[in-house]
């Protein structure tokens, strides 16, 4: 939540306007929500996920 709340935020360390640089830290908040999550992603929702995407395609 902290991590979405930072991305939409209009205040950031980095301020966006800067070329490239501005979205480092955006990115950074996202990696890192996404590190923290990732210990509980199972097989078994990956597994989902790849049959939602295969049936979202055909």
């Amino acid at each position: 939540m902290a991590a979405l709340a930072y991305v939409i935020n209009p205040f950031d360390v980095i301020p966006d306007t800067i070329p490239v640089l501005g979205f480092t830290d955006d990115a950074t908040a996202i990696f890192a929500a996404l590190k923290t999550i990732e210990k509980y992603i199972t097989k078994e929702h990956k597994k989902k996920a790849e049959e939602a995407m295969l049936d979202y395609e055909g």
